[in-house]
């Protein structure tokens, strides 16, 4: 396993997945997230827990790269977006649970459930373009 790969996509991919979340919850689907403000935490306390919740994707970006490193075949771009539709169906599977679970309506579980998968696809893409080989040095 190279570390300094590994590092340098959890970076990325935790850049681009929280301002992936962000973007499409907060700008592109604005209006049915907003369905989710009578359940969660009040504005005075969401600050208190906003570390807690970036470690938390912290976390699981670390564990998503990772996991990918230890089944690497080097199959390109390809095995990335697998890789990344897989995870992205079993996280988005949380997503449908709790969205089941919690008073939301059917759109926004199945919104949070897209997010999930292009979220993870795209990690996927991310990760298969870092772990490309490395082109050799010609010895010219």
């Amino acid at each position: 396993m190279n570390i300094k790969r590994l590092v340098v996509a959890i970076i990325i991919i935790y850049f681009v997945s929280y301002g992936l979340a962000t973007l499409y919850s907060e700008v592109i689907f604005a209006e049915q997230f907003d369905a989710f403000n009578n359940i969660m935490r009040p504005e005075a306390q969401s600050g208190l827990y906003m570390t807690a919740m970036l470690l938390g994707y912290l976390v699981m970006t670390c564990m998503f790269c990772y996991i990918f490193t230890k089944g690497y075949e080097n199959k390109g771009l390809a095995e990335g977006a697998r890789y990344g539709l897989l995870m992205g169906l079993l996280l988005g599977s949380v997503e449908w649970v709790y969205g089941v679970s919690l008073p939301l309506s059917m759109n926004l579980v199945v919104l949070n459930t897209l997010l999930a998968l292009i979220i993870w696809v795209v990690a996927g893409l991310i990760l298969a373009a870092i772990y490309k080989p490395i082109a050799a040095k010609s010895g010219i």
